[in-house]
């Protein structure tokens, strides 16, 4: 689920950093990543601490450390979503 008013007020208390964050990684990597691309990539980490977060619940479900975890498992997806919404409007991103 999209959360566009979480994306713009995310954008407005810490500006956009897809590109500064492009430029870092184009310099490591050798070869040009733009913003979009940091956001595909930054969506895809939040799958691998998804699938992290499941992993451990798996091992300590609820009312164990399983609430936190839940609770974050929740975040990760919201941020996911965000990401790849970020990736895939990146023009739309860029005007709110």
């Amino acid at each position: 689920m999209i959360d566009e008013k979480l994306i713009k007020d995310r954008k407005s208390v810490y500006g956009d950093n897809f590109e500064c964050i492009a430029e870092a990684w184009s310099k490591l990597v050798g070869y040009k990543v733009d913003g979009a691309m940091v956001a595909l990539m930054m969506s895809e980490m939040k799958q691998c601490r998804i699938d992290a977060i499941d992993l451990q619940l798996s091992k300590f479900p609820p009312p164990d450390v399983g609430l936190k975890l839940y609770s974050a498992r929740e975040d990760s997806f919201t941020d996911k979503a965000n990401y790849k919404w970020i990736a895939n409007n990146y023009a739309d991103y860029k005007a709110l």
